[in-house]
């Protein structure tokens, strides 16, 4: 048996973000589409989230849910990744902040301190001098 090969396929896939953009495109060119079948129909044009069919002779959308069920699972998967992320960055953001301000803290009590000492040293002064 030899296998014949013709030639590459010349149609082109054209891709729809959504089905306003397909219902235009569809309304320039329904006459071409009427007599393709729902299967020509689908590998020739893709709607994100849709399938294309027929009802009554009728061109159709009906959405996709196995792409649907999918894209939110994988959106759902990166929102978790996302909000880690965004956790951990909050954690390290607070451990930033508690060492700062522990910081502040002992800075403030050894001028405390250092106050103290100067307010003693002060009064002996002026005790000595009177």
């Amino acid at each position: 048996m030899s296998l014949k090969v013709y030639g590459p396929v010349t149609k082109t896939l054209k891709h729809f973000n959504s089905p306003d953009e397909f219902e235009k495109y569809l309304s320039k060119h329904k006459n071409e589409f009427d007599d393709w079948t729902t299967h020509k129909l689908n590998r020739t044009f893709k709607i994100d989230g849709y399938r294309i069919t027929k009802v009554n002779a009728e061109i159709c959308l009906k959405k996709d849910y196995y792409k649907y069920i999918t894209q939110k699972e994988q959106n759902k998967e990166e929102s978790e990744l996302l909000n880690k992320d965004f956790k951990n960055e909050i954690n390290e953001k607070i451990e930033d902040l508690e060492f700062n301000i522990n910081q502040l803290t002992n800075r403030i009590k050894a001028l405390e301190h250092l106050s103290e000492e100067l307010k003693k040293a002060f009064n002996d002064l002026i005790n000595q001098l009177t």
